[in-house]
């Protein structure tokens, strides 16, 4: 009686995983952020050229799928300055066309719009 093998792979490894999904994650930001930097090449709120940052208007936090997170309806260019501002609540941004998103043009204000 002949015993025959079957060759079974290894699992891979939990850190090759983790590897592989920031890979994805990391490369889907990097085609965003060049998108955005592209259409907008300025901030959007004082028009500054200088360095930019991505900023997403629905933070990556609220859970959403990494496709709507990074997106160009949901990310666009502000200037450090700005961008902090945003953060501390210090201004607010809106848009024109929701359903555009940062592709519609943006409305600044001091208060939270209702």
């Amino acid at each position: 009686m002949q015993i025959s093998m079957i060759a079974i792979p290894k699992p891979q490894k939990q850190s090759s995983r983790r590897r592989a999904k920031r890979k994805v994650r990391n490369d889907l930001i990097a085609s965003v952020r060049s998108a955005v930097m592209n259409r907008d090449r300025h901030c959007r709120v004082c028009h500054e050229r200088g360095s930019l940052h991505m900023h997403e208007v629905v933070f990556r936090s609220k859970g959403l799928p990494l496709e709507q997170t990074f997106s160009l309806i949901n990310c666009l260019a502000l200037c450090a300055e700005c961008h902090q501002k945003v953060h501390a609540r210090k201004i607010w941004l809106s848009f024109k066309d929701e359903s555009l998103g940062c592709n519609s043009e943006i409305t600044v204000t001091s208060s939270r719009p209702i």
